[in-house]
């Protein structure tokens, strides 16, 4: 047999559709495929399961992802669920620690917090300064490595005229005073 001129074109266009073929295949569904993902015990997705209780010795709440210490304020005793997470309400966070308001020390699907410490990189701190706009929180302490900020609630998320307003309120604090509670 005498050897085609258009072989190695055939075989050519054949390798190209095949290629082709094989690339427009469509995904499978990656969520039908996947097992759903677990979170991690240091990771507390608020509206799937209560968190974890995290421990504190007294009135002072030490984290360890977060790498900080805090004075609890007295008024907060029962009133509060700490949850810590990957950065929510600074994206560029390392990690949160939020206090959740919560009278009795009960979990609700609600978030209202009293109170959020995030810890971000120094390089993530000066990227968030440059931005327009102001920084949300406060500095409370820096080092080489890291800014951590504290962030209060802006408002009272509740109506002030129901019990849930003026417990919220009552468990207010401001920037001077947070400080304070802050340990170095």
């Amino acid at each position: 047999m005498k050897p085609s001129k258009n072989g190695p074109f055939r075989i050519a266009l054949a390798l190209i559709i095949l290629i082709l073929l094989t690339s427009c295949q469509p995904e499978p569904n990656k969520e039908e495929t996947k097992e759903p993902e677990k979170p991690s015990e240091q990771e507390h997705l608020m509206y799937d399961q209560p968190p974890k209780p995290i421990k504190y010795t007294g009135n002072v709440f030490h984290s360890e992802q977060c790498q900080f210490k805090f004075n609890l304020p007295t008024k907060w005793k029962n009133n509060f669920i700490a949850i810590e997470r990957r950065g929510k309400a600074i994206p560029t966070a390392e990690w949160e620690t939020v206090f959740v308001f919560s009278p009795g020390g009960k979990f609700t699907q609600e978030e209202a917090p009293l109170l959020t410490i995030t810890r971000l990189s120094r390089k993530a701190y000066q990227e968030l300064r440059a931005q327009d706009g102001p920084i949300p929180g406060t500095v409370l302490k820096s080092n080489e490595s890291y800014v951590w900020l504290g962030i209060l609630p802006q408002s009272n998320p509740y109506d002030p005229n129901t019990p849930e307003g003026q417990k919220f309120q009552s468990l207010s604090i401001d920037y001077l005073i947070l400080r304070s509670y802050f340990v170095p």
